[in-house]
């Protein structure tokens, strides 16, 4: 037989001469193309043509085995005759070395693997490995002429196995014996012995139970696989646990019971792991999420594209509560962090998380950046449902920025993991830090009980509080901060800049620019004042302060709104009151905080009296502008004006009934009250009365004046 490109091939004419094979059969198959007697021309003697050996028919294969192979395959003779040479100058230990290193390649043809899976492939190296050694072990025994009883190649092969880990290196699936009693009856069985035929070694070195057809038959019964189903829904219930009850119902009721391989093969099994993840594990933990698809997403691709908004516990040892208390809390940070530059725009320290510490942070993210992103993502969180955070998100939404509301970790990823970086790159560094999470599995996620049993003493003498507390948790984000991105990520290696820089050198394209006024209608308290006197008053924790009107215009209103910080109430700014009571966005100007003046002593404050009693007289003298232009655009009768006596002069009253008797006898006198405001002369003489002659007599139409009408 002859081997070309690792395949055998049978000489036409041994086939002929030596297996007694029609050599019409072999030619009118190979002539006619027939798959099994596939031929080539004998590169060595182009006379020669060349039957290939593993495409003929079983029954000539044997024939060929019997005649020329001594009834081994032909791959068989040549390693038997490879190992009789190499057994003469290597000894047994140095034979297996290279046998499982390299030599047995040529036995994993015959060991197909079943899939592309790493551990089908170990399984498919096992086999051929262990296949190899039952060869070499077989052809050392009989070229050493050694004794069918004697067990000393058998230890000694055991002995190199075991020492170094070369067994669990070489076969890390057991296919191999590994007690010298079964590693005989291998040996023998593949090269027999007299009484016992020898048999292939596909025959000898095979799979665990390979043609067991039992767990087939329990694969296909839908009850017990629906059983085994319903018992892992339930969280938390150890596996042996299932099995011992599923194989005591089997019991009960009659049924042939499964052993307890076939439960491990089955519990493995992909579908069912993946079918019951989310109900075993829980939905969003690790086990369950590697079931899960997940979609690729693009990174945000400017500053200001996305803000996420997330709050964790910081993970410092607990302060005392208050001075007076000696309760332990724990203090927790909402961040808000800008997706592209990954810098904190807005954070808010606090023992508890609330909307009020989602609100002060997002206000501090629009008064550090001055403008509101294109994309807010934030979770459930407390309170996210009041009034109060609806309205401010409301508020937002309406300006343009587009909400999302996620329940999920995934929804906020790169927050989450920013919140291990911010754990274990920085605020390890801090002697207040405890570790990670109960649930980290890392080997430094905790420190020592005796450690945090010192650092606590230590922090109690050193009076650790809230105050402290948040002052080491900002100073460790301000760390992170201003510390190039390079320096602790493997990803971004050459970004010799920090997370402040890049927000502050990136465009902005996308943002919502916001003044002042718009930061107030989001964020500052808001109360409605009526407008009675002009001045506003209003108490904040307990301190009384003033603001003076000096606007005419402001005090034509009857109520107005006022938005001021809080932590800063020195400066409102005003907004206007609709009919139906809900306050504008429209600014209508700011007030400043106005102490008291002092009067007296060396620290009297005369220059500021002058500047406000310049400011009242101002205000007084625009009223009474304002009053003159009215009333001067006013045309009087003299009976409008006689029924409006009480509102007028005493001087202009006579005048103006004077007129009217003397309009009722027929004279026209003007009267100073009939003339514009501007043109009148206050310095006038009188008019003359007319004489006695110059008077009608008025008996004829008294009775038609116009008191008789």
């Amino acid at each position: 037989m002859k081997k070309i490109a690792e395949i055998w091939y049978v000489p036409l004419e041994e086939l002929v001469t030596q297996c007694y094979i029609s050599e019409d059969t072999i030619r009118t198959g190979y002539k006619r193309g027939s798959q099994h007697w596939q031929s080539i021309v004998d590169p060595a003697d182009r006379r020669r043509r060349l039957i290939r050996y593993d495409t003929m028919a079983t029954k000539y294969q044997s024939v060929v085995r019997r005649a020329l192979c001594g009834g081994l395959e032909p791959w068989e003779v040549a390693t038997k005759k490879s190992y009789e040479v190499l057994s003469e100058r290597y000894s047994l230990p140095e034979l297996l070395e290279q046998v499982l290193q390299d030599g047995y390649r040529r036995y994993l043809g015959l060991y197909p693997a079943s899939d592309t899976s790493r551990d089908a492939e170990h399984s498919q190296k096992s086999l051929a490995r262990a296949a190899a050694v039952v060869e070499l072990l077989g052809a050392y025994i009989r070229e050493r002429e050694i004794k069918e009883s004697s067990y000393a190649p058998y230890d000694e092969a055991i002995n190199w196995l075991e020492s170094d880990g070369n067994y669990e290196f070489y076969f890390p699936k057991k296919y191999l014996p590994c007690h010298r009693v079964r590693l005989k009856e291998k040996v023998v069985q593949r090269f027999g012995k007299p009484g016992v035929d020898p048999q292939p070694i596909t025959d000898v070195i095979k799979l665990p139970r390979e043609g067991n057809k039992s767990r087939d038959k329990f694969k296909s019964d839908e009850e017990l696989n629906a059983w085994l189903v319903i018992a892992r829904l339930e969280s938390g219930t150890p596996d042996q646990y299932v099995v011992r009850k599923i194989q005591e119902v089997c019991r009960v009721v009659g049924r042939e019971v499964p052993s307890n391989s076939w439960f491990v093969q089955a519990i493995n099994d992909p579908k069912i792991r993946r079918l019951t993840a989310d109900s075993r594990h829980g939905v969003g933990t690790k086990l369950a999420g590697r079931y899960k698809h997940s979609i690729s997403m693009a990174r945000a691709m400017y500053a200001g594209d996305c803000w996420m908004m997330d709050a964790t516990r910081v993970n410092f040892i607990a302060h005392q509560a208050s001075k007076t208390s000696k309760e332990q809390a724990s203090l927790f940070v909402i961040a808000i962090r800008d997706a592209y530059s990954g810098d904190i725009v807005g954070v808010h320290f606090d023992t508890k998380e609330d909307r009020w510490g989602y609100a002060n942070a997002l206000k501090m993210a629009a008064k550090s950046t001055g403008y509101l992103p294109h994309t807010l993502v934030y979770d459930r969180f407390p309170g996210h449902i009041t009034d109060e955070m609806q309205s401010i998100l409301g508020a937002m939404e309406r300006k343009g920025v587009q909400l999302i509301c996620t329940h999920k970790a995934t929804g906020k990823a790169l927050l989450e993991r920013w919140f291990d970086t911010l754990q274990t790159v920085f605020l390890s560094r801090s002697k207040y830090y405890y570790g990670q999470g109960i649930t980290s599995t890392r080997t430094y996620a905790h420190r020592s009980p005796e450690h945090l049993l010192k650092v606590t003493k230590e922090a109690k003498l050193e009076g650790w509080d809230f105050d402290k507390a948040w002052q080491e948790a900002w100073k460790r984000i301000e760390e992170y901060r201003q510390t190039p991105v390079s320096y602790y990520s493997k990803k971004h290696t050459g970004l010799d800049i920090s997370p402040a820089t890049l927000h502050a050198q990136s465009e902005k394209p996308n943002v919502i620019p916001i003044e002042i006024w718009e930061e107030a209608s989001l964020f500052w308290m808001t109360k409605i004042f009526k407008l009675e006197r002009p001045v506003i008053r209003q108490t904040v924790h307990g301190q009384e302060y003033e603001y003076h009107i000096y606007d005419n215009e402001l005090m034509n209103r009857e109520s107005i709104a006022i938005r001021y910080e809080e932590a800063d109430p020195t400066r409102i700014m005003l907004f206007g009151v609709g009919v139906d009571g809900r306050v504008s966005d429209h600014c209508l100007g700011e007030l400043e905080h106005s102490t008291k003046i002092t009067m007296y002593g060396p620290g009297a404050e005369k220059s500021r009296l002058a500047g406000r009693m310049e400011k009242i007289d101002q205000f007084q003298d625009r009223d009474k502008a304002e009053l003159e232009r009215i009333t001067s655009a006013a045309t009087y009768s003299p009976e409008y004006l006689l029924s409006m006596n009480r509102f007028l002069p005493k001087e202009e009253q006579e005048s103006n009934e004077s007129r009217l008797i003397y309009a009722q006898m027929g004279l026209v006198v003007e009267s100073e009250s009939h003339r514009p405001a501007n043109a009148k002369d206050k310095t006038a003489k009188p008019k003359p009365l007319p004489t006695s002659s110059e008077v009608p007599d008025t008996a004829g139409w008294i009775n038609k004046s116009f008191y008789n009408q």
